[in-house]
């Protein structure tokens, strides 16, 4: 039989950042920020925040730039929290300059979890492996161009010899 105590340093040791948050909804049931209540080591790992620093705030004092994201996560979470249904998605998040791959599920009404990987080496070799393939396809069009002028121009220095062969004679 698992102890809690053996749950505790999976929790704590795992290689999947974790967070547990509760939503903060305003007059209209609109989630307007949410609360971290416990994080992982790879969370804080992954995003240089602090558990010491973080536990019991909200989130827009932590992160002030969230509201500013591209990516409106305290809408997705609060949805999240809300309906009971899970989120899965991958984003950018512009704070931290950090590719994230994010699962996000409800254990009870009002809350919400987070599981994610940071992703951003991944991300950035697929962005680097595009370029080198749009560049290298760029190289053989040039190649193959290069190759129907040079029999293009092959072709009219024969004709061109030809005639001047036929001014000889």
């Amino acid at each position: 039989m698992t102890t809690d105590s053996e749950f505790q340093r999976l929790f704590k040791h795992m290689q999947i950042g974790f967070a547990y948050h509760e939503v903060i909804f305003d007059t209209q049931n609109k989630p307007i920020d949410y609360i971290f209540l416990q994080v992982n080591n790879a969370f804080e790992t992954f995003t240089g925040l602090k558990h010491k620093e973080i536990i019991g705030k909200r989130v827009t004092e932590i992160i002030p730039d969230i509201k500013h994201s591209k990516t409106d996560l305290i809408t997705i979470y609060g949805n999240v929290a809300l309906t009971g249904e899970s989120a899965k998605f991958d984003l950018y998040f512009e704070p931290f300059r950090k590719w994230y791959s994010v699962n996000a599920y409800c254990p009870k009404k009002g809350y919400f979890v987070s599981l994610f990987d940071d992703i951003t080496d991944k991300i950035e070799m697929q962005i680097n492996l595009k370029k080198k393939v749009k560049d290298l396809q760029e190289f053989y069009d040039m190649a193959v161009n290069r190759e129907v002028k040079m029999k293009a121009l092959k072709e009219e220095v024969a004709k061109l010899t030809s005639e001047l062969e036929r001014y000889k004679k």
